[in-house]
């Protein structure tokens, strides 16, 4: 014989996942007049058996968005699904890039001759662990050689980019000569491999352009 609706809610045992113990237990759901409870933040209920089954970032999720929501309006508390998305937890990505300014600088005499080489760029760095890892890079260059018969200076521009995962890179560059014009492509394959019997492992690179 089923039971009631009422007798199967006390035979559940609901509890408040917003309200774990030191020793891992929960708080019964609800809030009474005593001092503790008042101080409690609203409840998210869920049978103990359910309660068990979810993991920490599941049970976080549900009580965050649980107090995201106005209670109460009507006089009559409001409902959010325990989980996001039918049943799954949805995890929000966090965010796995970065974009930083970047500056090269270097200087070298060779007796009368001179040389110097700067670059400034900005750097967007993305890393996934599913996906390959991707690299962008605006870049702006000057190169300075002095010698006692002649001075050359060159200035370019252009973007250099990556793209690579477990197994190697594909990587690329387009550049500018500010001077003559002129238009520069560069890309290039890296691969790398690795056999399990003996730990035998082949690196390649190769320049398609």
């Amino acid at each position: 014989m089923a039971k009631s609706g009422l007798k199967k809610w006390f035979a559940q045992k609901w509890v408040d996942i917003g309200s774990k113990k030191k020793d891992g237990s929960y708080a019964k759901c609800g809030r009474s007049k005593l001092k503790a409870d008042q101080k409690r933040k609203y409840p998210k209920c869920v049978p103990l058996a359910k309660a068990r089954r979810m993991s920490e970032s599941e049970r976080k999720s549900a009580v965050r968005r649980k107090r995201a929501k106005a209670q109460g309006v009507g006089g009559k508390p409001t409902n959010v699904k325990t989980f996001a998305d039918n049943g799954k937890f949805i995890v929000k990505p966090k965010k796995k890039f970065s974009l930083k300014p970047k500056y090269d600088y270097s200087e070298v005499n060779l007796g009368d001759v001179k040389r110097s080489f700067k670059r400034g760029a900005l750097e967007l760095v993305k890393k996934n662990k599913k996906f390959p890892n991707v690299s962008v890079e605006l870049f702006k260059e000057f190169t300075d050689t002095k010698t006692p018969y002649y001075e050359d200076k060159k200035q370019s521009k252009g973007v250099t980019g990556s793209i690579g995962g477990r197994f190697g890179r594909v990587r690329g560059q387009i550049a500018k000569d500010n001077k003559t014009g002129k238009i520069s492509r560069q890309l290039s394959v890296e691969g790398s491999f690795d056999f399990a019997k003996g730990g035998f492992a082949k690196n390649y690179y190769k320049d398609i352009l």
